[in-house]
């Protein structure tokens, strides 16, 4: 039963494959595949070289099978698309492993560094798993109605919820890592020195973190409010961990790192009660002192919420109400040529496009009323 062309039993045994392969294929094969490189026969090797392509071949196939299916999920659930990566990964090398070993009869310090392969992708993938479970759990609290979807408690729970999975990922990788035959010393020193070469290397960022973090804390705008903050003004769109996004009003998007905007001084328009209109005309300086009078009357007639009257309580409701002064019409100054009637009033709520929809109205009334008291503009 010994085959003539092994010298001892141990060859028979090394070189027949299990039973999923079957043994005439290999007899099959010319001298030279059974030739023994490093303990395993060119057949062996080549087998387990092709199964490296194949199993990438399998990755890729199963991420976009797993894209497919996932488009028709929720936003918030898309990140499950990622967990196929990990979780076949960690399916098909285990196969590869019990494949090699069982049929094609991988033996040696080779089986020994596939099995360390092995344990490297199980441990990456754990490591992948935990971070994507962490962002799918973060933006399902981002979109939960519990929350307020532009609030800051939102995204300082999201942010939590990032450190912990990121914590928990270390705890893995420390712990992956002594299971694979490292001493935990070793890892500890090792933690401790690239911890203090990365906090060195990485100031910059580890600066901006913690002004997230202290943004998160302090609270002074909420994703969505309008801003103000290095000369830049525009809604708060997004805040990460390094930098936080500014959509402009001409629709450029700005980041400002989290440390630039925790040390600035913001002012947040969204925030405000009321806006506050301050604008002047000029009229020409040979007006009668009657004309000027009855140009001012026109501004506080313009402005007013007469009693009974329902147009001018519709048009300037916004004006008079509770915690907020009432319109101001004043003979300011004198200019060279002219004079200058300013007028003051707070509108309410603070909506700027509700603002400047009123404003355009005021304005058309006062060029009209004036117009018609022969009430001429100064030309400047």
């Amino acid at each position: 039963y010994v085959d003539k062309s092994a010298e001892n039993f141990w060859e028979v045994y090394s070189l027949t494959p299990g039973p999923l392969i079957p043994a005439t294929w290999i007899k099959a094969l010319p001298p030279i595949a059974l030739t023994e490189i490093y303990e395993q026969a060119i057949w062996q090797w080549a087998l387990l070289l092709l199964s490296y392509p194949v199993i990438l071949i399998l990755l890729y196939l199963s991420d976009r099978l797993a894209r497919l299916l996932i488009a028709c999920f929720p936003g918030t659930l898309r990140h499950l698309r990622w967990l196929s990566i990990p979780l076949l990964a960690m399916l098909v090398f285990s196969l590869q492993v019990k494949f090699m070993e069982q049929e094609v009869f991988i033996t040696g310090e080779v089986l020994w560094i596939l099995k360390l392969i092995h344990a490297a992708v199980y441990l990456c993938s754990a490591l992948m798993i935990v971070i994507i479970m962490g962002n799918l759990l973060a933006d399902i609290t981002m979109a939960s109605t519990r929350f307020k979807r532009k609030g800051v408690d939102a995204h300082l729970i999201r942010f939590s919820i990032h450190i912990c999975s990121i914590a928990l990922a270390i705890v893995i990788l420390i712990q992956g890592l002594h299971m694979m035959g490292i001493s935990l010393s070793t890892l500890l020193a090792g933690a401790g020195i690239t911890g203090l070469a990365i906090a060195l290397a990485a100031q910059e960022t580890l600066r901006n973190l913690i002004g997230s973090v202290m943004l998160l804390l302090d609270k002074p705008f909420n994703l969505g409010q309008v801003i103000k903050v290095r000369g830049y003004e525009g809604a708060v769109e997004e805040m990460g961990l390094r930098s936080s996004k500014i959509r402009l009003h001409n629709g450029h998007l700005v980041y400002i790192p989290n440390e630039d905007l925790a040390r600035a001084d913001i002012e947040n328009i969204d925030e405000r009660r009321s806006i506050h209109r301050q604008d002047r005309i000029t009229i020409p300086l040979e007006t009668p002192l009657d004309k000027i009078d009855q140009a001012i009357a026109i501004l506080r007639d313009v402005l007013a919420v007469k009693p009974g009257d329902a147009e001018s309580l519709a048009l300037n409701g916004c004006l008079h109400h509770s915690g907020s002064d009432e319109p101001r019409v004043y003979f300011e100054k004198f200019n060279k040529g002219s004079i200058s009637i300013v007028f003051h009033y707070w509108f309410h709520p603070a909506n700027h496009w509700k603002f400047m929809e009123h404003s355009h109205r005021v304005n058309r009334e006062i060029v009209r009323r004036l117009n018609e008291a022969n009430i001429k503009f100064a030309m400047e």
